[in-house]
């Protein structure tokens, strides 16, 4: 039996929807996070299964990693907010601002549970 894992850790992670957007932000938050961090349209949870399993895989567990990636997430925001003011006194690039104001807003939608994470455990 193959097992196959989807989002060990929060490089890899499959993001999602905790719940719907706000539709008046949903579509700047959508815009943001694409043009960002490249993060493909959202989903919950039953859909990502529904997708793994029309590929032909058996979702055998899904686990919510939200609330262990919400507080590393802010930790790592604030060492790229720290990197930044450095590469900036210093006189360096301070790095793509697109991915870092993304980056602000993906931390709150976490935050805020408007968002979250999910690893998949399914076998083929």
């Amino acid at each position: 039996m193959t097992k196959i894992i989807m989002a060990a850790s929060p490089l890899q992670m499959n993001w999602r929807e905790e719940r719907r957007l706000a539709m008046d932000r949903a579509s700047a938050d959508a815009q943001l996070m694409w043009e960002g961090m490249a993060i493909q349209p959202l989903r919950p949870i039953p859909e990502y299964c529904n997708l793994v399993e029309s590929v032909g895989l058996k979702v055998v567990s899904t686990k919510d990693l939200t609330e262990e990636w919400g507080p590393i997430l802010k930790e790592r925001l604030a060492m790229y907010q720290l990197l930044r003011e450095e590469a900036r006194t210093a006189g360096t690039p301070m790095g793509h601002d697109a991915f870092h104001e993304s980056y602000i807003r993906f931390v709150d939608l976490i935050q805020e549970r408007k968002m979250g994470g999910v690893r998949m455990v399914a076998t083929k």
